[in-house]
């Protein structure tokens, strides 16, 4: 990395700026691909903003790999057809909303904010 990087995740309006412009554009393409509701992705900015501001690269590149990962999974699976009967009789739908987003992310948010506050390796 160059210096002046290195200047930007050391200071904290830095992450948080970085957090939220890309928390903000992640969460607008999962939107436009349909893999994020409305709230689900105001909340994915949010939360994504959290884990950039308060964790850095490393925790925000673990929650990346984990919606990734989780959307292509379910995309994937969407075309079987006893996924779809399941799904039939299932109120949501296969975009993730503020709840689903909360739910998945939440408690790594929860331990990144512990490793902010009190830093070990156990967090992470």
């Amino acid at each position: 990395m160059n210096d002046r990087m290195i200047e930007i995740w050391s200071s904290a309006i830095g992450r948080l700026a970085a957090g939220m412009i890309g928390s903000a554009a992640i969460a607008l393409a999962a939107y436009r691909l349909r893999s994020l509701s409305g709230s689900g992705a105001v909340s994915a900015a949010v939360m994504g903003t959290g884990y950039v501001a308060l964790g850095g690269p490393l925790w925000f590149g673990t929650l990346l790999a984990f919606f990734l990962s989780s959307s292509l999974w379910s995309k994937w699976k969407r075309r079987h057809s006893a996924k779809q009967a399941a799904e039939a009789k299932y109120a949501k739908s296969g975009r993730r909303d503020a709840a689903q987003v909360w739910a998945n992310g939440g408690l790594g948010l929860l331990l990144c904010a512990g490793h902010a506050i009190w830093p070990a390796a156990a967090w992470v």
